[in-house]
């Protein structure tokens, strides 16, 4: 649906944001791995269970739709990056924003004097009749201000604001669905990761106090390092941790399959599997919302885009379905080895490392790369939902006293940024930590992300942002109807108003 301008253009790499930036250069390996890394979350777990609810083809069917659907909506959303990127450093060569770190400070201590804030001072230089320009006063998100500072590019809520400059209240829905969303979903990873290390019994060292002391442990430790963690700069600096998503998922595939084969487990009860199940429509519409969720990596893709070094729009493209077809891939062969392992009864269990004793060597391994995937996970998922509480503004809102103790010096804007991203990243941890010691249905969780939150980050938002890279308005307003229709389906479905639960 997105033609392809000459060769030339293609070739043509992804702007920095500034000069000498020193982000934008992670490699395609580090930029799917990231990928991967987001989208590999706690819904592995439960996706054998979401086969043996439909049977092991209309399964195959669910994933392909959502690797489809993520692959297409992350091009989307990764061409809209290449757009934006490439409109500033335009802009950047037109009219530089400092000639030197003396008429920087100047201009941003003139900045405080007048508006009593730094993020204004680059709006002064600014052409008010470019009305695509990220940085005219419809465009009234805080980005562009911590762009200087922190050298990285548009975020998602950028694009959708510059997707829809006469709404600004569709960015600002944008901002609270991302924050709703990666609350839950960083409540089910504490849950996750408490899980795991509970059933290493006498090898997880906090076992000894029993419950519930045990989880309020765990969940702690786990929180001590997603605090650490979050505090980082970019996401791109998680990009050697998050090795361990995609060699954990290698690892528990491995596992399943290995003890499938060689008959390990013996399943007295165990009920053969079947190519469709009965009911299996039914359960359709609960499923795919598994599977929505299972592929979802939207929040992040952004942030990945903007680090790609050297993209183009068929680099872009090879990397977002490449990225999404290997992880469903991955997901469907990991749910056929439990699925023909246990059959139905996974329909009774939480999820399928619960049917694996504690003894088990290999799924000992398992449970710990789950764990240390899951915690780095966590951070992960902080970036963007920091930057969409960043962009509200709050610390602007507080008293002078107050906001220079917390950030500094407002003719800092460098430490300023910095203690924000502190500040911001730690508490965002801190509320999923508080909400995962009181709640524990994951299952219900992941199917209200997958129908509700998720779609709309999946596929609403980026039709949306589809209207700045779409040749035709009518084309546009198609896939959006189209989209905002399966999204409204979806949703329908994780609150059992469509088929049944699972």
């Amino acid at each position: 649906l997105i033609p392809f301008s000459s060769i030339a253009a293609q070739d043509r790499a992804m702007a920095p944001a500034l000069p000498s930036d020193g982000v934008t250069d992670r490699t395609f390996f580090q930029c799917m791995t990231l990928l991967l890394a987001s989208g590999i979350g706690s819904g592995v777990l439960v996706i054998p269970r979401a086969m043996a609810s439909v049977g092991y083809i209309p399964a195959a069917l669910y994933f392909f739709i959502g690797a489809l659907v993520s692959g297409a909506t992350t091009w989307v959303l990764s061409l809209a990056v290449l757009e934006v990127r490439r409109i500033w450093l335009e802009e950047e060569l037109k009219h530089p924003l400092h000639s030197s770190e003396r008429d920087r400070r100047n201009q941003m201590h003139l900045a405080v004097e007048r508006y009593g804030s730094p993020t204004t001072w680059r709006d002064t230089q600014q052409q008010p009749d470019d009305l695509l320009s990220p940085m005219t006063p419809s465009i009234r998100r805080s980005t562009s201000f911590r762009d200087f500072v922190t050298k990285v590019g548009p975020s998602y809520g950028d694009l959708v604001e510059r997707a829809t400059p006469e709404c600004p209240w569709v960015s600002s829905t944008l901002d609270c669905v991302l924050f709703l969303h990666n609350t839950l979903a960083l409540t089910v990873y504490f849950l996750f990761v408490s899980e795991s290390y509970e059933r290493l019994g006498w090898m997880w060292p906090l076992n000894r106090f029993g419950e519930p002391y045990t989880h309020v442990l765990t969940i702690f430790w786990t929180a001590f390092w997603g605090c650490l963690l979050s505090t980082l700069p970019t996401v791109g600096a998680l990009a050697r941790w998050a090795n361990a998503s995609p060699f954990v998922l290698w690892l528990m595939m491995g596992s399943i399959w290995f003890e499938w084969l060689f008959n390990w487990h013996e399943q007295d009860e165990q009920q053969e599997p079947e190519a469709y199940v009965e009911d299996w429509l039914e359960r359709s519409p609960s499923v795919l919302c598994i599977a929505v969720f299972a592929s979802f990596w939207h929040t992040n893709c952004v942030a990945i885009a903007r680090e790609f070094q050297n993209p183009t729009k068929l680099r872009l493209c090879v990397l977002s379905f490449a990225s999404a077809f290997l992880l469903g891939l991955l997901y469907y062969f990991l749910a056929v080895g439990g699925y023909f392992t246990f059959g139905a009864k996974l329909l009774t269990a939480p999820n399928i490392v619960t049917l694996y004793g504690q003894a088990d060597p290999f799924f000992i391994a398992v449970r710990l790369g789950l764990a240390f995937s899951l915690t780095i996970a966590i951070p992960l998922n902080v970036f963007p939902i920091r930057e969409s509480v960043e962009n509200m503004q709050l610390f602007r809102k507080l008293p002078t006293g107050i906001r220079r103790r917390l950030l500094g010096p407002a003719t800092d804007p460098k430490m300023q940024a910095t203690r924000e991203h502190e500040i911001v990243g730690v508490t965002l941890v801190l509320i999923p930590m508080i909400l995962s010691l009181c709640f524990r249905n994951v299952v219900q969780l992941i199917t209200i992300l997958g129908g509700s939150l998720v779609s709309l980050m999946m596929i609403v938002f980026p039709c949306i942002v589809f209207r700045m890279i779409c040749p035709s308005s009518l084309l546009w307003w198609t896939t959006l109807m189209i989209g905002i229709s399966f999204a409204t389906f979806l949703a329908l479905a994780s609150w059992g108003f469509v088929g049944e639960k699972v």
